[in-house]
């Protein structure tokens, strides 16, 4: 299994070129989660990204080694494009395996580092959020 990143309506202009933007419509298994979690009707401007050529999943498990290693949190390459995707998009989810059902949703960076770092530290090394720009009333 893999941790997963799905991107609605990413502003690629304002991504640097090490950050590519990759159609989740092209893959099923990311499509479907997609559906799920954004709408159908959002499907269109669903996105993954690719990282320096690096899938989601590698660069999240280079930053648990960099945490074991001593690193801190935000001096990771997962913590930068983090911050970089905040900026870029409107809303993007983070979930391991098929576990896109029960994601926890915060509107601020402080708050997706939160979870994100807790879930590099824990056995399972996993994280489950959703990251949005916006609230709904």
């Amino acid at each position: 299994m893999s941790q997963f990143l799905l991107a609605h309506d990413v502003d690629s202009s304002l991504l640097p070129q090490s950050i590519e933007v990759v159609p989740a419509v092209n893959e099923q298994s990311l499509e479907e989660a997609g559906v799920r979690i954004f709408g159908a009707d959002a499907i269109e401007k669903v996105t993954t990204v690719i990282i320096d050529g690096e899938d989601f999943d590698t660069v999240f498990l280079q930053a648990q080694r960099d945490l074991i290693d001593g690193m801190d949190y935000e001096s990771t390459r997962l913590s930068e494009v983090l911050k970089i995707l905040s900026k870029a998009a409107k809303r993007f989810a983070l979930w391991y395996g098929n576990g896109y059902d029960d994601l926890e949703v915060v509107h601020d960076t402080q708050g997706l580092a939160g979870v994100v770092r807790e879930g590099l530290s824990a056995p399972s090394v996993e994280a489950y959020v959703i990251f949005s720009m916006y609230r709904v009333r």
